[in-house]
């Protein structure tokens, strides 16, 4: 029974990326970030669709041991004159009430008696303290194979049959025999009560210990006719031998077992592949002798079927035997996630069901990235996909890339591009482009689902759940013609799967356990890459060629110069300070509206570098335009001019929420009923204030007062401050069918004396780039909401129409029921917003965020300051609240300063 020392199983941890590998920090959180008007890079997803991310939590791998870790090995005994019992061989569980054991554990070699009874559930053979699973069942027949011979070791197998079945328990089960010839495990695990080592005690203690396979040929250097004179013949095809360095089975281990744990879903079944035979003097680095179980799969299932046990041969096949009992064995380590849907994209054909389950990832709102081989079947393309288990959408192109051929070698460049008619309603997901320091992930697959409980279930493999791997170094799995390449990734577990109890899909997304954003598809690899890795295809590698899809067009068809311009944040730059280019060309910090191409700087230096904040750009001296006038000196001056009111509203800022309205404003009318306030306006100077041009046209008259301060929200009156108003402007241009430049400027007959609860807000006078998260105030509640603007392109798609006017932006508030996160999964999302009735997609809205013309939409710049600045960068213009998928069409102020200047002057 069982061994010399007891060890501890080790788990391999694979070695990471290098740090040379990883993205460089850019240091500046979401709130300082900037989207430009229009797309230049795919590896923007976090900013295009901005939204708080929290990563999973996991376990991470290991191996505790666990009750019932040993629940199939029984100790075999003696029953002595004096009711003792001498335990002296061990044995497997392999049917309810039949042991699998060494043919010469069937007589005691000091008195030829045969053992009369077993002992199963337990770990320490003297110890009551853990006997809550043990069970004894007297020895009734003892089934030697045929061909046995007690004088020599060959043929060395029995099986015992006990007078009532076991009953089963987390402690007590059988185990699953190993019964393919080949063995890929270059370990194995034994286990029993044997003596410790030469010439010592047995231990009371059920004792493991790993052993590394050994060929017989090696084998027989140690283990010969001459070193064993019962082996007649050196060793038999069904003998294996086995050792370790400092371990071996020792007397009483005979008939115990050698095997491996192979994970199915979240338990580990072990697999019996020998039995405990012979060897010479234990504990003497020297292998150990095994009966090969898989050479005795027919005698086995025909003794217990003679036996009249219903049996068949099907009952013993990895995956009918690992389900069986899988529901009574204890949970390991969780390797596999069940998920109701962990595809986001299924592939549709045209009159004929689909091809083996292939899959991709929505990349692009109107777009699905897979695999090149997955677009093709019996010479037809799929028309359609379904994403998400739901949404149905029409495929207009598909794009294999241009080296992938599949007659030569499939596992190269094998990446497609599937053009989607329209957009999604859900959140594309946001590929990893770049190299991470995580090497955990996750992909998607298909386990077993097991019905009921019984010998003849029936094994399907259609439960999707999702796998846990680790990314290895791309040598450790060399697997194809010419390598694995640049455009491949290495993954997998070090543990052995139960042969069939996952399938990965094709195409389907690898994702980074922390980022939770696809690195790579999975491409080709058997068994979820348990015991032997498989291989994933590198998104990243192919980002080139994927923006040359993606990107939108300049004239000239070229989107090379634009895709690698950079923004920074100078903090050490303030307005007047003098500031370079790499290319030498040297320039002064000035506001935005005072360089006069900014589309230029990109053009040339590659990049833009920003002075303290992204109102201020460090401008080439070529570049510089005129002298501002004193309203636009204000307007540029607000940092400074009002830095000392923003440093002590921030010190009150927490016990005095009526200071976030410091900018707000209401305009009013005189009614004989008495003054009546439609409309929210900013307050951009000391004498101006703006609104949308829609929201005052809806009254038949200029509205007379503006309304300053908090408004209306549970105000104090002492906060408030009223103004009559001088001059109404709308916009020359002005056009109330299409509401093209919906914007208007009041001018108070008196300008405001600027206090902590009243004074101007900055204008966002940078007409390239937009904050990447906005707030907007809601004239209802009074609160301010997160919202975020859109790519010109991808408000165009929405919309279906052509933007043509800069100042126009289109944007969606924080919280939309029928997007997803970058999340791989989303039941919990999915089905809180969708209603699947007749294959069609209906909203299910639980909020709304509507707005009223003229609602200020602001940046916050909280960026390394305790004195946030608020700056005023659209005004709400129009947009259904209520639409399914609900764009707020605004307009940027920044097209507009020079004519506020010329109304307020």
């Amino acid at each position: 029974m069982l061994l010399c020392l007891l060890i501890l199983v080790s788990v391999a941890v694979p070695s990471t990326l290098s740090t040379s590998d990883l993205p460089i920090p850019t240091g500046i959180p979401y709130r300082a970030r900037m989207l430009p008007y229009e797309r230049t890079s795919v590896d923007d997803c976090e900013l295009r669709y901005f939204r708080s991310v929290y990563p999973d939590q996991f376990i991470s791998s290991g191996s505790p041991a666990f009750p019932g870790e040993f629940a199939h090995i029984a100790a075999i005994g003696w029953t002595q004159p004096d009711g003792t019992v001498q335990w002296k061989c061990g044995g497997s569980l392999i049917w309810e009430n039949y042991i699998l054991t060494a043919a010469h554990c069937y007589a005691d070699p000091d008195t030829i008696l045969s053992p009369d009874v077993i002992r199963i559930g337990d770990l320490n053979l003297f110890d009551a303290d853990d006997d809550e699973f043990v069970q004894e069942r007297k020895i009734v027949q003892i089934i030697r194979h045929p061909l046995h011979n007690a004088s020599t070791v060959y043929y060395d197998l029995a099986l015992l049959k006990l007078d009532k079945k076991v009953i089963q328990s987390e402690g007590v089960i059988p185990t699953c025999l190993w019964l393919d010839d080949s063995i890929p495990f270059s370990t194995l695990e034994v286990a029993g009560w044997g003596q410790t080592g030469f010439g010592k005690e047995k231990s009371n203690m059920l004792l493991k210990a790993e052993l590394k396979l050994m060929t017989n040929t090696e084998c027989a250097k140690y283990n010969n006719k001459r070193t064993q004179r019962r082996l007649g013949n050196d060793l038999a095809d069904h003998q294996l031998c086995a050792w370790d360095e400092v371990m071996d089975t020792c007397p009483g281990d005979s008939g115990g077992p050698l095997h491996y744990n192979l994970y199915y879903k979240h338990t580990k079944i072990p697999f019996l592949v020998g039995v405990t035979s012979f060897g010479k003097a234990c504990a003497v680095s020297q292998p150990g002798v095994y009966v090969k179980v898989a050479k005795f799969k027919q005698w086995i299932i025909e003794t217990l079927q003679e036996q009249g046990e219903q049996v068949t041969a099907f009952m013993f096949e990895p995956l009918a035997c690992a389900s069986r009992n899988s529901y009574t064995r204890a949970t390991f380590d969780r390797k596999f996630d069940e998920r109701m849907y962990v595809t986001s994209v299924q592939m549709l054909w045209p009159h004929q069901p689909p091809p083996d389950a292939c899959a991709g990832i929505l990349a692009e709102p109107d777009a699905v990235v897979t695999l090149s081989q997955c677009v093709t079947f019996n010479g037809t393309y799929p028309s359609h996909v379904k994403l998400f288990d739901s949404e149905v959408i029409d495929i207009t192109e598909i794009i294999v890339h241009p080296n992938y051929t599949k007659q030569v070698d499939r596992f190269y460049n094998n990446i497609a591009v599937l053009k989607l008619k329209t957009f999604s309603h859900f959140r594309p997901q946001c590929i990893l482009y770049g190299f991470s320091d995580y090497n955990k992930y996750q992909l998607p697959g298909f386990t077993p689902v097991s019905h009921g409980n019984n010998h003849l279930e029936v094994i399907r493999n259609d439960d999707p759940a999702l796998v846990k791997v680790m990314l290895y170094e791309n040598q450790t799995c060399n697997l194809t013609s010419r390598g694995l390449q640049d455009d491949h990734f290495c993954f997998g577990n070090k543990e052995f799967l139960v042969p069939g109890a996952c399938n990965l899909v094709l195409g389907g997304a690898i994702y980074n356990l922390v980022e939770q954003q696809p690195h790579g598809l999975h491409l080709f690899g058997r068994d979820c890459g348990f015991g032997e890795p498989s291989v994933g295809l590198r998104l990243g590698f192919y980002k080139p060629w994927l923006e040359s899809i993606f990107l939108p067009k300049n004239s000239n068809g070229d989107t090379s110069h634009t895709s690698d311009v950079l923004t920074f944040i100078d903090t050490d730059l303030f307005r007047g300070y003098r500031c370079s280019y790499s290319n030498g060309d040297v320039g002064i910090c000035v506001p935005v509206t005072d360089c006069s191409s900014i589309l230029y700087v990109e053009k040339m230096q590659r990049r833009v570098i920003f002075c303290k904040s992204t109102a201020v750009i460090c401008c080439p001296n070529t570049l510089l335009t005129r002298h501002p006038s004193e309203i636009e000196t204000e307007f540029n001056d607000c940092e400074a001019r009002y830095q000392h009111l923003r440093k002590e509203r921030g010190d009150k800022w927490k016990a005095d929420k009526s200071l976030q309205y410091s900018h707000t404003a209401s305009i009013g009318w005189h009614q004989e009923t008495g003054l009546k306030f439609e409309c929210l306006g900013y307050l951009i100077s000391t004498p101006g204030v703006v609104t949308a041009a829609s929201c005052l046209q809806k009254q038949p008259t200029d509205p007379t007062i503006v309304r300053l301060g908090e408004q209306g929200w549970n105000s104090e009156q002492a906060n408030l401050s009223y103004g009559l108003i001088e001059v109404t402007a709308i916009h020359p241009l002005y056009d109330e069918s299409s509401l093209e430049h919906d914007i208007a400027v009041i001018k108070l007959k008196e300008a405001i004396t600027p206090h902590v609860h009243l004074f101007p807000a900055c204008l966002w006078q940078n007409t390239t780039h937009l904050p990447v998260t906005q707030i907007i105030l809601n004239n209802e509640s009074g609160e301010f909401e997160d919202i975020h603007p859109l790519y010109k392109t991808d408000c165009e798609k929405r919309l279906n129409l052509s933007i043509t006017k800069p100042e126009i932006v289109c944007m969606n508030v924080d919280y939309e029921p029928c997007t997803l996160t970058n999340r791989v999964y989303l039941e919990y999302s999915f089905l809180n917003c969708l209603k699947i009735h007749q294959d069609k997609v209906t909203t299910v809205v639980s909020n709304r965020h509507c707005y009223q013309a003229g609602n200020p939409i602001v940046w916050r710049e909280e960026y390394e300051t305790e004195e946030p600045t608020d700056y005023l960068v659209s005004l709400y213009s129009h947009g259904d609240c209520n639409a399914q998928i609900s764009l707020r069409i605004v307009r940027r102020v920044a097209f507009y300063v020079e004519w506020f200047a010329k109304v307020l002057k």
